[in-house]
């Protein structure tokens, strides 16, 4: 499971161990609703990695911006991958 160091309560469960933190003001772009959505979810996740998931979610998709239901997709499938690995 994803690991997170004392230093980081900020962090957010990065999913890949990446510290997404160190490298996501470069390309954060996430829209506000979507940043309260982050905030409000059972589970600090790391906003890279959900930059990440919406915008291969988008790629599929052919699209060149990630919409967001891309993010609210991505997010509920971040967190019920989170809640299966906590139940194993």
């Amino acid at each position: 499971m994803p690991k997170m160091e004392a230093n980081d309560k900020f962090q957010g469960l990065c999913l890949e161990d990446r510290q997404g933190k160190d490298f996501i003001g470069k390309y954060d772009i996430m829209p506000p609703r979507i940043r309260e959505l982050v905030r409000n979810s059972s589970f600090n996740i790391c906003a890279a990695c959900l930059q990440k998931e919406a915008n291969q979610r988008a790629r599929k998709r052919n699209l060149f911006n990630v919409t967001e239901i891309d993010y609210k997709i991505a997010l509920k499938k971040m967190e019920d991958m989170i809640r299966k690995m906590e139940t194993q």
